[in-house]
């Protein structure tokens, strides 16, 4: 009974959290928040677990443009000319989905070949 206690708490938490972070991006000047919606959109493909650990990488992205947009820089000075690579390096830790089915790929061969 705690557990499902602390997995609804958890889920109200992480929802207003998550409002927060829209706020935030809702507030970037027009190009900032075009640029955040679609990295964003392309981090959230990827998203394993829970998502909550790609919902913090949208976190830092969110400050990494507050800060560029604060000190009056140009979106491509602040995340360069390829935003997908951008993401991915920021992903490369990450818990994702594309990142499970590369460890099961390989267990599975692995575990087949004896190797």
């Amino acid at each position: 009974m705690a557990n499902i206690f602390r997995m609804i708490i958890g889920a109200k938490e992480d929802k207003a959290a998550w409002h927060r972070l829209q706020a935030r991006a809702e507030a970037l000047p027009p190009d900032y928040r075009f640029v955040y919606k679609k990295m964003q959109g392309y981090m959230m493909n990827f998203a394993g677990g829970d998502g909550m650990e790609v919902v913090e990488l949208c976190k830092s992205i969110a400050e990494l443009l507050e800060e560029g947009a604060a000190d009056g820089k140009n979106v491509r000075d602040v995340i360069g000319n390829n935003p997908a690579e951008f993401c991915d390096e920021l992903m490369k830790d990450a818990e994702t989905w594309t990142g499970k089915l590369r460890i099961s790929l390989n267990d599975s061969i692995a575990k087949r070949l004896n190797s």
